[in-house]
Formats: structure tokens, C-alpha cells, sequence
């Protein structure tokens, strides 16, 4: 019964590692098997509209080609139970068009706190690529004047 907990426990220590690490969420450059995957905005983040760059670099030898990318972002909201998303937690998307410094978007971050964003990459004949971050939002100045 003791080595069965323990098992369990070494299981479910590993299911977590390995699920942060999949999707490396909070992190400013994450690399996948084909990108690295660079998120940038210019600090701090504040709620209100939020210019976002992403650089996008192959990892191979062979050039990215032609891409889409588009940002899927929603407010996070710690739960203890799952339930029914609110109408606050739609998942929206914005695409992102292309720019010097890489792929360029605002995203319209309604309220300070934390947010989910997805980068999805787009590759003509191949599986899409998508990488997590999180952006912590401040209160934007002004924001309780009236």
C-alpha cells in the first residue's frame, strides 16, 4: 500500500513537471521543436490596449517561410473547482501582422491582473505550433480618478 501512495505521488510530482514544461507558461522566450519563441511588450504591462511583439526563429537550419500568427489571450482566474467559463473568460483572438522586429498585435487587456496568451503559429502542410506565456497587467494610471 505504501510503495502504491508513493507511486502515485512520484506520478503526479512528474505530470506536473512535465506539464509545465510543455507549455512553459510565464516565460519570455520558450523554444519548441521547430521556433524559438520570443514575447515582448514594453514595461510594465498595463491594463488598456497592450502593443505585443513576438519574434519567431527557427531552431533548423531551414527559414521559417511563409507564417500566420495569432494571439488567443483571455483573463486567468484561479479556480479550486473548474466551472462554466464566464463571459469575462472568452478566449479572443487577434492576428498578428508582420513588422521589423517580428509579429506585431494589440491586445485590449480589460482589467490588471493575469492573462493567458497563445501564440499560435500557422505553417502551410504542417501541425500548428503553440506556445504559452502569461502577462501580468497593473492598474492603469488613472484608472480609479473620476
Amino acid at each position: 500500500m505504501r510503495q502504491r501512495r508513493l507511486v502515485v505521488c512520484v506520478v503526479a510530482v512528474l505530470a506536473a513537471v512535465v506539464g509545465t514544461a510543455a507549455c512553459g507558461v510565464g516565460l519570455a522566450e520558450q523554444a519548441t521543436g521547430d521556433f524559438t519563441v520570443s514575447l515582448s511588450t514594453d514595461p510594465p504591462v498595463r491594463a488598456g490596449e497592450e502593443p505585443i511583439t513576438v519574434q519567431i526563429v527557427p531552431t533548423g537550419p531551414e527559414p521559417a517561410g511563409d507564417v500566420e500568427v495569432l494571439f488567443h489571450y483571455y483573463p486567468f482566474v484561479h479556480r479550486v473547482k473548474d466551472s462554466l467559463a464566464s463571459p469575462d473568460e472568452v478566449v479572443r483572438v487577434v492576428p498578428a501582422t508582420p513588422s521589423s522586429e517580428g509579429y506585431r498585435a494589440t491586445l485590449e487587456l480589460d482589467r490588471p491582473g493575469p492573462w493567458k496568451v497563445a501564440v499560435r503559429i500557422i505553417q502551410a502542410a504542417k501541425p500548428d505550433t503553440i506556445v504559452y506565456f502569461t502577462l501580468h497587467a497593473e492598474e492603469s494610471p488613472g484608472a480609479g480618478d473620476d
